[in-house]
């Protein structure tokens, strides 16, 4: 009779990298004889052993991020038959784990295809590669049995605002990769999210020829895991199109951009309504042509605001006022002649401050708070928009072109109404 305790040893010892070598591990067997079975862990010898007879006849799960110590007196190193206490988003510690889940699409309950299992690997390639480019950590790369997985190492406090953000990420990347083929599970933020464990097998309906079950195994593990910054879980983030919502009577002037993009001979290759937006993926970069893998993008929001970008770190510089600079050289000057008052052909302090402003890129999650992500030194940072630091950077920009150092509150507000048009 196979035994996998040993592989079973190895995986744990791996997902302990992410989560920390004394973290407790709640393991879910569902569907048995005896009802839902539950242990918690934090011994992987006894865990390993627990779970030995289990693996080929039903799905094993474990929480991905830590469990409080406390739950260990629930079932402490040992499986509960008929299981009533599992773990919950307040029993989770803190934030440790991203999980990024891509399963193929296909009836509910069966095991993918070859076909289309190899499809969701290659989606989970495409998509650690892409994160690489934009300076993410090399991540675990896992096979489900049915889909890929890309565990990341974290650090995130166990609330609402860590919680919005991963939700974020998670809508960006769905936004950005799934297809009628394979899509990114947005629902894998929560605290208390559970996975197959790796090493076992993946009993998902009838084991055929067709849709055969598979053995959960991970695929790729770097030697050391480093752990993903805040800002860089943000930047992913503000790629998701959130409603812009413009503060007092600013209201953008609303652009046709589908006509917009005509005019300026820019084939699309994909339309995908998200969010409050509508995104185009074009098919060559505007910015840099030899760019023809789909990075590039603009997204017109319901509100009529407009964004832009491409995914390639040379091009993170990049947003919808640099390609108007590209392909419209006298955009800005007939945008200011336009605003002039009783002929003043002078550029006002008014116009120069939105013209600073408009250098960062702006955000908001899903609690409605307003970020800007500015360029300090050759990274970016992430502010709120009402922060102090946010208004030194901009009164820093505004005197390097007015030579007037105090931005006052009126200024301040003029430039927070209008950073979302």
């Amino acid at each position: 009779m196979r035994t996998y305790y040993d592989e079973t040893k190895k995986v744990l010892k791996k997902i302990k990298m992410l989560k920390g070598k004394e973290s407790v591990t709640e393991i879910r067997i569902l569907k048995t004889p005896k009802g839902t079975l539950s242990g918690f862990f934090n011994d992987d010898e006894i865990l390993a052993k627990c779970i030995d007879t289990y693996i080929g006849k039903y799905n094993i799960y474990f929480t991905i991020n830590p469990v409080k110590t406390v739950l260990l007196s629930h079932s402490e190193n040992q499986l509960t038959e008929y299981a009533r206490s599992t773990t919950s988003d307040a029993d989770i510690e803190k934030l440790n784990v991203l999980m990024i889940d891509l399963d193929p699409k296909r009836p509910s309950n069966i095991s993918a295809t070859e076909a289309e299992h190899n499809k969701a690997i290659k989606k989970t390639q495409e998509i650690k590669d892409f994160l690489i480019s934009q300076g993410w950590p090399t991540p675990i790369v896992a096979d489900s049995g049915n889909g890929g997985h890309l565990l990341f190492k974290i650090d995130l406090l166990n609330n609402q605002e860590g919680t919005n953000l991963l939700k974020n990420v998670l809508k960006a990347l769905d936004s950005l990769f799934s297809d009628s083929e394979v899509e990114v599970d947005k629902t894998t933020y929560n605290a208390s999210r559970i996975c197959k464990l790796y090493g076992t097998i993946a009993c998902k309906g009838k084991d055929t020829e067709e849709r055969p079950h598979r053995m959960a195994r991970i695929l790729d593990c770097p030697e050391a895991i480093e752990t993903i910054m805040k800002d860089q879980l943000q930047a992913i983030a503000s790629l998701y199109p959130v409603e812009e919502k413009s503060v007092g009577t600013c209201a953008p002037t609303k652009i046709d951009i589908e006509r917009w993009l005509t005019d300026k001979n820019l084939k699309v290759t994909k339309v995908k309504s998200v969010g409050n937006g509508t995104i185009y993926v074009l098919e060559n970069c505007p910015w840099r042509p030899e760019h023809t893998d789909g990075s590039a993008f603009i997204i017109q929001f319901d509100n009529g605001a407009v964004a832009a970008g491409c995914h390639h770190n040379s091009c993170s510089q990049e947003n919808w006022q640099s390609l108007r600079d590209r392909l419209e050289p006298e955009w800005r000057k007939a945008r200011l002649s336009s605003k002039k008052d009783d002929g003043e052909s002078k550029e006002s302090q008014s116009d120069i401050l939105i013209e600073s402003g408009s250098k960062a890129q702006f955000f908001q999650d899903n609690m409605e708070e307003n970020y800007a992500a500015v360029e300090m030194d050759g990274h970016k940072e992430v502010y709120k928009i009402n922060s102090k630091k946010l208004r030194l950077w901009l009164t820093k920009a505004f005197y390097s072109k007015t030579w007037v150092f105090r931005l006052n509150s009126a200024r301040f507000s003029l430039f927070r109404c209008t950073c979302f048009r």
